[in-house]
Protein backbone atom coordinates (compact mmCIF):
# COMPACT_ATOMS: atom_id res chain seq x y z
CA UNK A 1 0.00 0.00 0.00
CA UNK A 2 1.48 3.30 -0.83
CA UNK A 3 1.46 6.65 1.21
CA UNK A 4 1.29 8.50 -1.93
CA UNK A 5 -1.48 11.34 -2.14
CA UNK A 6 -2.39 13.07 -5.10
CA UNK A 7 -3.67 16.47 -5.36
CA UNK A 8 -5.78 18.03 -7.92
CA UNK A 9 -7.16 21.46 -8.67
CA UNK A 10 -10.56 22.51 -8.97
CA UNK A 11 -12.88 25.35 -10.38
CA UNK A 12 -15.73 26.59 -8.53
CA UNK A 13 -18.01 23.95 -9.92
CA UNK A 14 -15.85 20.85 -8.04
CA UNK A 15 -14.43 19.99 -11.90
CA UNK A 16 -11.16 18.71 -11.40
CA UNK A 17 -8.44 21.00 -14.12
CA UNK A 18 -5.57 19.97 -14.87
CA UNK A 19 -2.22 21.89 -13.34
CA UNK A 20 -0.61 22.40 -16.69
CA UNK A 21 -3.92 24.37 -17.62
CA UNK A 22 -2.72 27.19 -15.60
CA UNK A 23 -0.01 27.80 -18.07
CA UNK A 24 -1.95 27.82 -21.06
CA UNK A 25 -2.91 31.49 -22.62
CA UNK A 26 -6.34 32.70 -22.16
CA UNK A 27 -8.86 33.18 -24.85
CA UNK A 28 -7.67 35.78 -27.35
CA UNK A 29 -9.39 39.40 -25.91
CA UNK A 30 -11.03 38.13 -23.54
CA UNK A 31 -8.81 40.16 -20.45
CA UNK A 32 -10.54 42.72 -18.32
CA UNK A 33 -9.17 44.67 -15.17
CA UNK A 34 -11.19 45.85 -12.56
CA UNK A 35 -9.65 48.96 -10.55
CA UNK A 36 -11.42 48.41 -7.13
CA UNK A 37 -11.23 52.19 -6.36
CA UNK A 38 -13.26 52.50 -3.29
CA UNK A 39 -13.63 49.81 -0.67
CA UNK A 40 -16.84 47.85 0.11
CA UNK A 41 -18.43 49.56 -3.57
CA UNK A 42 -19.93 47.16 -6.20
CA UNK A 43 -18.40 46.62 -9.89
CA UNK A 44 -20.04 44.74 -12.39
CA UNK A 45 -17.79 42.70 -15.02
CA UNK A 46 -19.63 41.73 -18.54
CA UNK A 47 -19.02 38.04 -18.90
CA UNK A 48 -19.93 34.90 -20.75
CA UNK A 49 -22.56 32.56 -19.32
CA UNK A 50 -21.24 29.19 -18.87
CA UNK A 51 -17.84 30.98 -19.34
CA UNK A 52 -14.79 29.32 -17.37
CA UNK A 53 -12.13 32.22 -16.39
CA UNK A 54 -8.75 32.77 -14.51
CA UNK A 55 -9.38 35.54 -11.60
CA UNK A 56 -6.54 37.06 -10.07
CA UNK A 57 -6.95 39.31 -7.25
CA UNK A 58 -3.71 42.25 -6.61
CA UNK A 59 -3.77 43.97 -3.07
CA UNK A 60 -3.48 43.88 0.52
CA UNK A 61 -7.73 43.59 0.86
CA UNK A 62 -9.92 40.35 0.09
CA UNK A 63 -11.93 40.75 -3.44
CA UNK A 64 -15.64 39.14 -3.67
CA UNK A 65 -17.49 38.06 -6.35
CA UNK A 66 -21.09 36.74 -7.48
CA UNK A 67 -23.75 37.28 -10.00
CA UNK A 68 -26.35 38.95 -8.04
CA UNK A 69 -25.82 43.15 -6.79
CA UNK A 70 -25.36 44.22 -3.24
CA UNK A 71 -22.52 42.08 -2.43
CA UNK A 72 -21.01 43.96 0.69
CA UNK A 73 -25.01 44.63 1.91
CA UNK A 74 -26.18 41.38 1.21
CA UNK A 75 -23.08 38.68 1.76
CA UNK A 76 -25.74 35.49 0.74
CA UNK A 77 -24.72 36.94 -2.60
CA UNK A 78 -21.08 36.19 -2.58
CA UNK A 79 -20.15 33.44 -4.34
CA UNK A 80 -16.07 33.77 -3.90
CA UNK A 81 -13.23 35.36 -2.15
CA UNK A 82 -10.04 35.92 -3.44
CA UNK A 83 -7.27 36.52 -0.92
CA UNK A 84 -4.46 39.31 -1.52
CA UNK A 85 -2.25 38.18 -4.15
CA UNK A 86 -3.55 35.01 -5.66
CA UNK A 87 -5.39 33.22 -8.39
CA UNK A 88 -8.24 31.23 -8.63
CA UNK A 89 -10.52 29.68 -11.35
CA UNK A 90 -14.26 30.22 -11.76
CA UNK A 91 -17.01 29.23 -13.78
CA UNK A 92 -19.72 31.60 -14.54
CA UNK A 93 -23.30 30.29 -14.29
CA UNK A 94 -25.55 29.49 -17.32
CA UNK A 95 -27.91 32.32 -17.76
CA UNK A 96 -25.38 34.89 -16.23
CA UNK A 97 -23.64 37.60 -18.06
CA UNK A 98 -22.55 40.06 -15.39
CA UNK A 99 -20.22 39.25 -12.45
CA UNK A 100 -20.35 41.63 -9.63
CA UNK A 101 -17.14 42.58 -7.52
CA UNK A 102 -16.09 44.47 -5.00
CA UNK A 103 -13.02 44.58 -2.52
CA UNK A 104 -12.32 45.15 1.30
CA UNK A 105 -9.37 47.71 0.22
CA UNK A 106 -9.75 50.67 -2.11
CA UNK A 107 -7.09 50.85 -4.64
CA UNK A 108 -6.55 46.90 -5.41
CA UNK A 109 -7.27 45.43 -8.73
CA UNK A 110 -9.12 42.37 -10.09
CA UNK A 111 -8.01 40.91 -13.35
CA UNK A 112 -10.11 38.59 -15.18
CA UNK A 113 -9.27 36.12 -18.59
CA UNK A 114 -11.68 33.78 -19.96
CA UNK A 115 -9.97 30.17 -20.28
CA UNK A 116 -9.66 28.14 -23.68
CA UNK A 117 -12.02 25.63 -23.54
Amino acid sequence: MSNQRDTFLSDSDGKRINPAEEFLLPEVDSGQTQDLTADTTDYEITVVAGGHYWVQHVGTGIAYMGIASALVATPANILWTIPTNQRIAIEIPVGYTVLHVSGTVAGDDLYISRKRT
